[in-house]
């Protein structure tokens, strides 16, 4: 089973559209609010190599992998991080 992990700022405009994007696919997603998870975010930055917000994970936990997708190296418009969001579930 594959899970949706996004990790967002309540600031950031296009968190708030691809949280709408998933929400109107009708996917559930786990939020880490990187405002308020300062510490975990700046690991997670530090250890992947990334930069901004929003970051979406996909956790494949039968074969215990995950895909990035963040902002300026996967995807420029929220519609192409939805869509490769989509076609990573398939």
């Amino acid at each position: 089973m594959k899970k949706i992990h996004l990790y967002s700022s309540q600031e950031c405009p296009y968190c708030t559209e691809i949280k709408q994007l998933l929400t109107n696919g009708g996917y559930t997603y786990e939020v880490t609010d990187v405002d308020k998870e300062e510490k975990v975010w700046d690991d997670l930055c530090e250890k992947l190599e990334i930069k901004f917000v929003p970051t979406v994970i996909i956790v494949d936990e039968e074969l215990d992998t995950a895909k990035v997708l963040t902002p300026d190296v996967h995807f420029d418009e929220m519609t192409e991080c939805y869509e490769k969001i989509v076609e990573e579930l398939s």
